[in-house]
């Protein structure tokens, strides 16, 4: 799914907005700081500020721009991208120029990063597509951001080149990769898929039906709205899942389940670290006195909860105590799985809602997803 709308400028120009924001569109004499890819009908690449690594700045509707520039940047966004589609008549007629054949159709795709006006100049930042400044702030305070991705309005693919990656999906159905570190990432609208990689990361799928796989180490999971798929990886993980009927897999290591009081089902499914071999150990038997014992901090009627590893006759609960939290805890043959520590239910309820895997194919670690139906 896309959002690619077109206008119709007159005199043959075509603006398609690739990226829209909703920022205050620009007007007729302020400064504007773009990006750009200029190319010609074939595709042939003549300009590129990027390619220069030097954004372009210009005074919009003096004549220090082509036509097409003037006419076309007119009403754009902050953080907007746009594809102007300019016939030689706004461009450079019948004049050839710099690569470019006289009488020639020209493709520009711009990015506007910044606008100055009689009131300051006005830049684009995270917080411009969407990200909440104290996220950002958070994730700064303990980790290097060397790149940065954002998608456009389509379904874009965005992985990380480097390490310490911020990823913004935005809209569209997106599929976003992120590095050997620790990354943020945002799925933003639209069903998304976000890795997270090997790093601690800070995972947003937003709104729609998200697949989030936090990979290894110790992240965070925020699903957001709509039906999300997650499998939290490997390590001290905290996942909230948000509205919408959830499929919330802790995997190995000591994780946290958020409260999620939306009355509607989510499963949330637990892997056994005593009993299921974890293949980062190559061994079962790593949680023996329950120090990998999992956190839920809230519960409705509705949800279902998945011990896997061992049979729902090999389930017992009782009042229990760890990480210096006091509960509810289920036991898997005797070894605590997890602590249950808010107040919504009580053991036979819990123990209703609960049950276990105890197949072949769990106990080899093959299930991936149980459904919800």
């Amino acid at each position: 799914m896309g959002y690619l709308t077109q206008d119709i400028l007159g005199d043959g120009l075509i603006r398609t907005q690739l990226r829209q924001l909703g920022g205050t569109p620009t007007t007729k004499g302020m400064t504007l700081r773009v990006d750009y890819v200029g190319r010609l009908k074939d595709g042939t690449i003549f300009d590129s500020s990027i390619a220069r690594g030097q954004p372009f700045d210009f005074t919009l509707g003096s004549g220090q721009v082509i036509a097409g520039w003037d006419l076309g940047l007119n009403g754009v966004g902050l953080g907007d991208v746009v594809k102007l589609s300019i016939p030689a008549a706004l461009a450079y007629g019948n004049k050839a120029t710099g690569g470019i054949p006289a009488g020639s159709d020209l493709d520009f795709e711009v990015t506007l990063w910044a606008y100055a006006d009689t009131n300051g100049a006005k830049f684009a930042n995270y917080e411009t597509f969407g990200l909440p400044s104290y996220w950002l702030e958070y994730f700064r305070s303990t980790n290097t951001i060397t790149e940065s991705k954002l998608g456009l309005d389509g379904n874009d693919t965005l992985k990380a080149s480097g390490t310490g990656a911020i990823i913004l999906g935005l809209k569209g159905a997106d599929l976003l990769i992120g590095s050997a570190s620790a990354d943020l990432i945002d799925g933003g609208d639209d069903d998304d898929n976000l890795q997270g990689g090997d790093g601690s990361d800070l995972l947003f799928g937003g709104k729609g039906n998200d697949i989030i796989s936090g990979e290894k180490l110790n992240d965070e999971i925020y699903a957001g709205d709509g039906n999300d798929f997650i499998h939290a990886g490997n390590g001290k993980d905290v996942i909230t899942g948000g509205d919408g009927s959830d499929e919330i897999w802790g995997d190995f290591g000591w994780n946290t389940y958020k409260a999620d009081n939306d009355n509607v089902k989510d499963l949330i499914v637990i892997k056994s670290d005593q009993w299921l071999v974890n293949p980062i150990y190559g061994t079962a038997g790593n949680s023996p006195n329950g120090e990998k014992c999992d956190i839920i901090e809230s519960l409705e009627l509705v949800d279902r909860l998945k011990i896997v590893g061992v049979d729902t006759t090999e389930l017992t609960f009782a009042t229990a105590r760890a990480h210096d939290l006091n509960g509810i805890g289920i036991y898997a043959k005797g070894a605590l799985e997890a602590l249950y520590i808010g107040t919504e239910l009580n053991l036979g309820q819990l123990q209703s809602i609960t049950s276990g895997d105890g197949s072949t194919a769990a106990r080899a670690n093959q299930v991936y997803q149980y459904g919800l139906a």
